[in-house]
């Protein structure tokens, strides 16, 4: 299960406004400034659907795979095009390419659901920084003015993805873990 850590800090400060030997504010002019910022940290699971192994080799007569035709037979009068014997590709006709690129593809590690053959723990990561500030002037007992200062500032998800990463290869200049 993943662990939850949530934190969340801050600070403030006020008073009155004081300059000295150019503007005396106290009992007249105040400033109150607080920030607050929150770290969490989560995670869950996440499924998806991966090739197979037989799927990487062209090997699609497994139930459940869709029929593979074959392009190379298309019939331009009737439009149409006959499937690859037993649903397989003949490894011959896989492009070079291919493997290489089906290299970057995890290999899957859950079933028990349909359309679902690979779960990894996703990480969560939401950061926010608060600030609000407010500066209060009296011009006398009855007679008072503010002004409120506000800032608040999400911060977009930094999530690592190497958990996906895990236990297959990794795009070039990317860093993965054993």
């Amino acid at each position: 299960m993943a662990r939850l850590n949530y934190n969340q800090f801050g600070a403030t400060f006020g008073g009155p406004v004081i300059l000295p030997k150019i503007y005396n504010g106290r009992n007249k002019t105040f400033f109150f400034i607080n920030f607050e910022g929150n770290r969490t940290r989560s995670g869950g699971t996440g499924f998806g659907f991966v090739p197979t192994n037989e799927v990487k080799n062209g090997d699609f007569s497994a139930a459940g795979n869709p029929v593979i035709y074959d392009p190379s037979t298309f019939n331009a009068t009737s439009r149409t095009r006959q499937p690859f014997p037993g649903n397989k590709i003949p490894s011959a006709r896989i492009n070079s390419l291919a493997p290489k690129v089906l290299s970057y593809y995890p290999s899957p590690n859950f079933s028990g659901q349909v359309g679902r053959n690979y779960a990894a723990t996703i990480p969560g990561v939401d950061d926010s920084n608060n600030g609000n500030g407010r500066v209060d002037h009296r011009f006398s007992d009855k007679d008072s003015i503010f002004r409120p200062l506000l800032d608040s500032r999400p911060q977009p998800s930094t999530a690592d993805h190497a958990e996906l990463r895990r236990n297959h290869r990794c795009h070039p200049g990317t860093e993965c873990r054993p």
